[in-house]
């Protein structure tokens, strides 16, 4: 006699999980949530079970889910729902923590993320996970650093200089106030002893032209400060800004073109970056409409 199957929910965890003896693999897997914090169905696929269909992986990820070591959501689009989302649960947490020495905290807001911002953060993600790509492909060029948005220095402060990696404060001569300085990511590329600062802003479609000119004059502000210094040996940085498609991004650099600190800025898309190799492609613009590659 077949044993039935059991039907396990969608949005909630079944009452019955199905059984699990955890793997090197899924160890990887809760390890990989620690580093990234969020990752897709597709994302974890590529990242754990490469070359292999992704239904394998979305079986795997139902049982780590019913057995309460990650958490999901989904990604919203209009009235449609999306891929699903995973984020350690704390029983994976406390598996990372006693197999492999994981030192971060646990994120006990995970869940509480709006769905506008989760988009944001895949997004970043997926620029992060071409970026390891490349940099692995290239043996003269390293990532020295990443930090995103949300990495925290001190979880107990009360004010963001103080809590967030990233976060800065510069004086606006103009206006005589003091404003912030909040990238999406910042990260750091080290070749023979030589560094390269890069900020990252993921547009989400949403700013104006107006706002991002706005952006622009607040990193040339702190291009003068010098206070970027004390992520790299640099004396300048460039900021990467990455458009939803092509014609958001040659819309947005057309329309701010001649902007006080526009130097600073390259432009491309997610959608070329998903095809070709960010580092090595000449698949940036800048300002002035050249293309170019990050790494010559």
């Amino acid at each position: 006699m077949v044993a039935q199957k059991t039907h396990l929910p969608k949005f909630s965890r079944g009452e019955t999980p199905p059984k699990i003896i955890l793997q090197k693999r899924d160890i990887d897997l809760l390890e990989a949530l620690g580093k990234y914090r969020y990752l897709t169905t597709s994302q974890i696929s590529k990242l754990i079970f490469p070359g292999k269909h992704e239904q394998g992986a979305r079986r795997r990820l139902t049982k780590l889910y019913h057995n309460k070591y990650i958490d999901r959501l989904f990604l919203e689009s209009g009235f449609v729902l999306g891929e699903a989302v995973y984020f350690l649960d704390r029983d994976g947490y406390k598996v990372i923590v006693q197999e492999r020495g994981y030192e971060g905290n646990f994120q006990k807001k995970n869940r509480q993320v709006k769905p506008i911002f989760l988009r944001h953060t895949i997004d970043e993600i997926e620029f992060r996970l071409a970026l390891e790509k490349s940099v692995s492909e290239l043996e003269h060029i390293e990532l020295v650093k990443w930090y995103s948005e949300y990495d925290m220095k001190d979880s107990h402060a009360t004010k963001r200089k103080d809590k967030y990696f990233i976060y800065d404060e510069i004086f606006d001569p103009n206006t005589t106030k003091v404003i912030s300085v909040y990238p999406d990511s910042l990260f750091v590329l080290g070749s023979s002893g030589r560094e390269a600062l890069y900020f990252l802003e993921v547009d989400r479609g949403t700013e104006s032209s107006k706002k991002i000119i706005e952006k622009m004059r607040t990193y040339y502000l702190y291009f003068l400060s010098n206070k970027f210094s004390k992520y790299a040996n640099v004396k300048r940085f460039k900021v990467l800004l990455v458009a939803h498609s092509h014609r958001r991004a040659e819309s947005l650099r057309s329309n701010v073109q001649g902007s006080l600190g526009i130097e600073n800025f390259l432009f491309s898309n997610k959608e070329t970056i998903k095809k070709k190799d960010l580092l090595k492609k000449k698949i940036w613009f800048t300002g002035d409409g050249d293309r170019i590659s990050i790494v010559k």
